[in-house]
């Protein structure tokens, strides 16, 4: 894969989940599925979700008008917890999709009305009410459990050996809460690291800002979420934290490899 182009990355193995999934619902209302917004429809989509810009980073969007996608992060992978109360508010993108050619992060769920619905790594997925058009993210940690659908901001791209590493991918979200435009700049391991965790301390972080993920993040395949001191998450790569290099002015720059012998380029 090369730099111009960086499609989004994907692990290559994924499960896809069994069509007719059971239903486990722990349907739950809170303040913000019953705002007085009134209902939307819940057009049936068939294009898998595509990928959209928003003041908040890039997020899935579906359907003509390309709004925001949500998932509910307080129920378990394969299960729902949005109620009819709920979906008044929260519409589920529904599909009529089969299986069949389906892969990779996006997967379907049947629903008990026999309607199927489209899901994120294993998570389904929803509209909100509240946004108007395409870029609008006024869903974002409603009630603390609502957050957008997000890509992993990971990429691929070429070295100047023609080697496939890892990159950021869009904006990534700094500690003050901010975002930084570091599309397509290196990721790096930190040798002192352990499995899950990060030994890159806050004077580290100075010089190695961590990739750090949104609330609301999902892992997924070979990239897992370890948890910071400071209880902030970060993205990870089999296990070990990914990190960029200050040193890196711009994308496709290696300069923090091999710096004091425990840094190193992500090669997936």
């Amino acid at each position: 894969m090369n730099l111009n182009t960086r499609p989004f990355f994907i692990a290559s193995a994924f499960c896809i989940s069994a069509f007719l999934v059971a239903c486990s619902s722990s349907s739950t209302s809170d303040p913000s599925d019953e705002s007085d917004l009134g209902s939307q429809p819940s057009p049936t989509i068939d294009q898998v979700p595509s990928i959209g810009d928003t003041s908040i980073g890039k997020v899935y969007t579906a359907g003509d008008d390309n709004r925001t996608l949500y998932t509910l992060t307080s129920v378990d992978a394969n299960t729902f917890g949005c109620d009819p109360t709920c979906e008044a508010n929260w519409p589920p993108l529904l599909t009529s999709v089969t299986q069949a050619g389906i892969s990779g992060v996006f997967d379907i769920i049947g629903r008990d009305d026999s309607s199927t619905q489209w899901m994120l790594n294993g998570y389904p997925l929803y509209y909100y009410t509240g946004d108007a058009v395409a870029g609008d993210v006024t869903g974002e940690a409603l009630g603390d459990r609502w957050f957008v659908a997000r890509p992993i901001p990971v990429d691929s791209a070429s070295n100047s050996e023609g080697e496939e590493i890892s990159v950021a991918s869009g904006s990534i979200l700094a500690a003050d809460g901010s975002r930084l435009d570091k599309d397509g700049f290196t990721l790096y391991f930190f040798a002192n690291d352990v499995a899950g965790m990060s030994n890159c301390d806050e004077a580290c972080t100075e010089i190695w800002p961590p990739l750090l993920a949104d609330r609301g993040a999902r892992a997924y395949g070979r990239y897992s979420l370890a948890t910071r001191s400071n209880g902030m998450l970060q993205w990870a790569y089999d296990e070990m934290p990914l990190y960029l290099y200050a040193g890196d002015n711009a994308a496709g720059e290696t300069n923090g490899d091999n710096v004091g012998g425990v840094w190193s380029v992500v090669m997936p």
